[in-house]
């Protein structure tokens, strides 16, 4: 469970992790994630099968009592502007094994050989005991405390030892990355949620340096792409980029800055074909873009979303999302489009729509 901080460097893995300055100091007080913190729950486990080690990683990422979701502005000018919301299309990626010789494997173990020792003090000359990097069992920890070039980390099994570990600057010129690309999609999610918790604290400035930064492991990770599984993390990366986008923008975006964000959208939805959120994200901005250019007349854009919102929601029936929008969607035509767009079988499905306390909870 790590993140890269302000002042790393990208192509390093292990410079100060979270808690302290992502989730805040005590985010995790007795062991228990606070309410509107963040987690980055990272699991992995080696497999030896016919001599061949590999090596499965997945992660899970959440905010605890917040959902990962966005405001859409619609573009159309009304006294109270009615927003599109939209949301991430998972937050768990699991990868695909990664093949690995046990060379490699100890060669990453002894550029690492620091943080294989727990000592009782954040002191180099402290008690230590240490940690087999290869103990599969029951191999499992939490961040308690960060210091400077040092973590404080306890075992959820008593027989393994909890304490401090020294943080490692430099890996000896190990390409880490270049053997788990998986590490540069690992740091951007972290990153998505550090902006997401204080991006409303950030200057327009920060944002924005915050905002490269993320851009830059995600395209770092797009190199990198070549299984079905690194697609479908690059589709996931790109929704936040996308989110990220939005929250910067707020509901006032500037000319021609929703055509950027519908096309990371875009991207994402053709990474993440089967995901309604990824094709629902999509389909917004893009209306979202047009009205903004003014390049399409209102109800021809309007009745192109209803038209992609209608179609997920044939192959996502449960998805209240979709059903909020395309209310959001119907009480703006019903004040800007003239034409005869309300059949009986729309006013059916509103009325049907409107019964879900869900939804009704969402167009509020």
């Amino acid at each position: 469970m790590y993140i890269q901080t302000e002042h790393d460097d990208p192509d390093t893995c292990l410079n100060e992790l979270i808690l302290k300055r992502i989730m805040g100091e005590e985010c995790c007080a007795n062991g228990k994630l606070q309410e509107g913190r963040a987690a980055l729950l990272l699991s992995g486990q080696f497999q030896n099968v016919k001599n061949q080690i590999y090596l499965l990683i997945s992660l899970e990422f959440l905010r605890k009592g917040i959902s990962e979701t966005s405001l859409i502005p619609s573009g159309v000018a009304a006294e109270n502007q009615i927003s599109f919301v939209t949301q991430l299309p998972v937050t768990k990626v699991s990868f695909a094994p990664r093949k690995f010789t046990e060379q490699q494997l100890y060669q990453v173990a002894n550029a690492y050989s620091d943080v294989m020792y727990v000592r009782a003090q954040p002191n180099i000359d402290a008690k230590m005991r240490k940690i087999e990097p290869f103990d599969i069992d029951g191999f499992s920890y939490y961040i308690e405390e960060v210091r400077e070039d040092w973590l404080k980390i306890r075992s959820y099994r008593s027989r393994l030892p909890s304490g401090w570990i020294k943080v490692p600057h430099d890996i000896g010129g190990l390409g880490l990355r270049e053997l788990l690309p998986e590490l540069y999609f690992m740091d951007a999610t972290a990153l998505y949620m550090q902006i997401r918790i204080a991006g409303v604290d950030f200057s327009s400035k920060r944002y924005a340096q915050y905002l490269e930064k993320f851009e830059y492991l995600m395209r770092a990770f797009e190199k990198r792409t070549q299984r079905p599984s690194d697609r479908y993390a690059l589709g996931l990366l790109k929704s936040m980029h996308a989110m990220l986008m939005l929250e910067r923008s707020g509901l006032k975006t500037m000319e021609g800055e929703m055509k950027n964000i519908s096309a990371a959208a875009s991207e994402a939805a053709e990474l993440l074909p089967t995901s309604g959120e990824a094709q629902s994200m999509a389909a917004l901005t893009r209306f979202a873009a047009l009205i903004q250019s003014g390049d399409v007349s209102f109800s021809r854009a309007a009745s192109s979303l209803e038209k992609d919102l209608l179609k997920i929601l044939s192959t996502d029936p449960a998805n209240v999302y979709v059903k909020a929008n395309l209310e959001r969607l119907w009480r703006i035509r019903i004040s800007n489009d003239k034409s005869n767009w309300q059949t009986d079988k729309l006013i059916a499905l509103r009325k049907r729509f409107l019964q879900d306390t869900r939804v009704q909870q969402l167009v509020r």
